[in-house]
């Protein structure tokens, strides 16, 4: 289950954002995942905050009554890490070596083989995961969003390198 956050834009060019407590279900004819709402917590101008703390709550209660034998830590004992800059090269090597890790590399390799297919589609499958990867970050707001004079200078210089 997640947070979903949509927005309708009007014709007058505002726009409303809505939240819903919604969940990934798996739709066998259509052979696909698809959101669930489960609540809606209606307009985020008109939001209930209260009601979104209880829930909260009512979650961390849960977590923390329900900690194993073994001593997990709670959230109080986790240091807090916050993160101040993702590298666009970092996310690609991270996404490359979760690609590999979970199999998906080789599996896609091995069904290109078996088929006799000569294109690289692995790269190109990867190529959009990773992109995709990269806009999810951006969306949560822990991708890379402005840099400095230098760091322009060295994406200026770096663009115009020919291979």
């Amino acid at each position: 289950m997640y947070l979903r956050i949509t927005q309708r834009h009007n014709r007058d060019g505002s726009s409303v954002t809505y939240y819903a407590l919604a969940e990934s279900v798996w739709n066998a004819d259509e052979k696909r995942r698809e959101a669930h709402v489960v609540h809606s917590f209606g307009r985020a101008d008109q939001l209930d905050r209260a009601e979104l703390e209880r829930l909260v709550k009512s979650i961390n209660r849960v977590l923390d009554d329900g900690n194993d034998a073994a001593g997990s830590a709670t959230t109080s004992d986790r240091p807090e890490i916050e993160i101040e800059r993702v590298f666009e090269l970092g996310v690609v090597l991270a996404a490359r070596a979760l690609w590999e890790e979970l199999g998906i590399g080789p599996a896609i390799r091995r069904c290109a083989e078996q088929a006799k297919l000569t294109a690289p589609h692995e790269t190109a499958l990867f190529a959009m995961a990773a992109t995709a990867a990269v806009g999810f970050l951006h969306y949560i707001g822990i991708g890379p969003n402005e840099t400095d004079e230098g760091d322009e200078e060295a994406a200026r210089r770096d663009s115009e390198k020919t291979p």
